[in-house]
């Protein structure tokens, strides 16, 4: 797949990722002097109201919250002969998937719990895994991983913190309440 030359006043494209719905770019600003990311909706969608909509509304949902760590700043949205395109901050650091499963970082949370000692723990429901933070919000350990054996989690749901500090979690497919140790 060829990128384009420029997208709006953006150039030196090159493709960084894609998918049935649209294509991301990472591409160079000159008016700012720094790289940014582009998506851009596929020909396929950009006459369909609907999907155009669903666009639209991504980047200013995004928009109202890129305050957040976790929300990419969207710069700008656009539209030009291809379609709707939606101008981003460029991050260098990998793609998304690996940040997502780094530790500390997660993709849906479905539990919280607080110890005694005021460790943060955390059911990362996508990753499948239990994430503990110190009371500071400082990454300190996580457990577990996709499967059906003991100290494997399909989707942990719920969590509480016993006064001894074990950790109970449940784990909805699985159909049963795993008891973690307070070493972990």
């Amino acid at each position: 797949m060829t990128p384009p030359d420029h997208i709006g006043k953006y150039v030196d494209l090159n493709l960084v990722g894609f998918g049935t719905y649209g294509s991301v770019y990472r591409a160079w600003d000159p008016g700012l002097d720094r790289y940014v990311a582009i998506k851009v909706m596929n020909a396929q969608f950009s006459q369909d109201e609907g999907s155009l909509a669903r666009f639209q509304d991504e980047a200013r949902f995004m928009a109202r919250v890129d305050q957040h760590p976790n929300v990419v700043r969207v710069i700008e949205l656009g539209e030009e002969e291809r379609g709707l395109y939606m101008v981003m901050d460029y991050y260098s650091n990998g793609n998304l998937e690996n940040l997502i499963r780094s530790d500390g970082q997660f993709q849906l949370l479905q539990g919280v719990a607080v110890g005694s000692d005021g460790s943060v723990y955390v059911a990362d429901t996508i990753n499948h895994r239990i994430q503990r933070f110190s009371s500071e919000g400082v990454f300190i350990s996580q457990w577990g991983s996709w499967g059906t054996s003991d100290g494997q989690l399909r989707v942990p749901y719920g969590i509480a913190v016993a006064s001894d500090g074990s950790v109970y979690v449940s784990d909805y497919p699985n159909h049963r309440i795993q008891k973690f140790s307070p070493s972990r």
